[in-house]
């Protein structure tokens, strides 16, 4: 359990510390988050403020998988007196979200959705950071920054953090006009991707690589598969629920999203699927087939008709463009 002044952080996992701490409120702490279940209350994060005497039900959506999760929507419960009214006040996330630090102190030494130990070395790696910024390191883009200037990686995906449940739901409930299926090319010819030289060389042999958007399984498995048994495919249009949820519970050396951005209509779902490579790789790589003629083309299909520069302000977006580079035909996103 974390405690800063008057306040006390654990994660939902651990509220066993927290009603040992608070014996008094135990009860209704059970009420209150039982009743957050009950409605569908997204929360990770339990805040007891003990001078307020309220109990705040936080959101944390990337809680496991990044090194300083955010601080998400907050539902704030009055506790004296509660009797299954709902929260007195909802806090909405930030612009630039607030972020936790020390995320290891919220969970018992056990838990299993990050590595403790590797979170504490975290800690312990970017502790003068904290100490000198003290102050002003509860925001995500201030926290960014000082990473940056102590070159110290804004996330540690290969340190065993991983998606939570609710983020591996979400990622692989995908709602487009234009379905990957019907854009998707069958071919026993593998993307030009897995063929290129220097990217097999850095990015594939010998790592742990992910397709975001591996396409038809028996063609992905004569060719892809038969090439390279490090590479998992993800498909949430091609694939059953069971294999795309069991790959989204890993991390990667690279993701790969060839051929796939320029068949999705909405803006804010290519977004959605940059933002998913960035959180469980530590390297994305984008390829796109140029078609000429934008929109639908037949048979369900769809073709966005851009450049592979087209990509890039998308790619800055995400990645941030000190982090993004072209080489021949390929974007590669690395370093963030």
């Amino acid at each position: 359990m974390k405690k800063v002044g008057d306040c006390y952080y654990v994660h939902r996992s651990n509220i066993a510390e927290l009603l040992k701490a608070a014996p008094g409120y135990a009860g209704v702490f059970r009420d209150i988050t039982s009743y957050a279940d009950s409605e569908g209350i997204p929360f990770e994060v339990i805040k007891y403020d003990s001078m307020k005497g309220t109990l705040s039900l936080i959101d944390s959506p990337d809680f496991n998988s990044a090194p300083e999760p955010v601080v998400g929507d907050s539902y704030v419960f009055d506790i004296d007196g509660w009797d299954g009214n709902p929260p007195r006040r909802i806090i909405p996330m930030k612009k630039n979200p607030q972020i936790y630090h020390m995320k290891e102190t919220f969970v018992d030494p056990d838990y299993s959705g990050f590595d403790v130990e590797k979170a504490r070395q975290r800690s312990k790696a970017t502790e003068d950071i904290r100490h000198k910024y003290s102050n002003r390191i509860g925001y995500q883009s201030f926290w960014e920054e000082r990473l940056r200037e102590a070159n110290i990686p804004l996330r540690n995906k290969k340190n065993g953090v991983h998606l939570t449940p609710s983020e591996i739901k979400r990622y692989n409930n995908v709602d487009q006009q234009y379905p990957s299926d019907a854009t998707s090319i069958n071919s026993r010819t593998p993307p030009r991707i897995y063929n290129i030289g220097w990217v097999v060389d850095r990015y594939i042999a010998g790592k742990q690589v992910i397709d975001l958007a591996a396409g038809v399984p028996r063609y992905f498995n004569q060719t892809v598969g038969m090439m390279y048994a490090n590479v998992t495919p993800r498909d949430p249009f091609n694939y059953p629920k069971d294999i795309n949820d069991m790959a989204l519970t890993g991390v990667y050396d690279t993701a790969i999203l060839s051929n796939v951005l320029n068949v999705i209509k909405e803006r804010e779902n290519i977004i959605d699927l940059l933002n998913l490579a960035k959180k469980i790789a530590d390297a994305t790589l984008i390829t796109v087939y140029e078609a000429k003629k934008p929109g639908p083309t037949g048979r369900g299909r769809y073709q966005r008709g851009q450049r592979l520069k087209d990509y890039l302000p998308l790619c800055y977006e995400v990645f941030g463009p000190e982090n993004v580079r072209v080489f021949g035909n390929v974007i590669v996103c690395e370093g963030y």
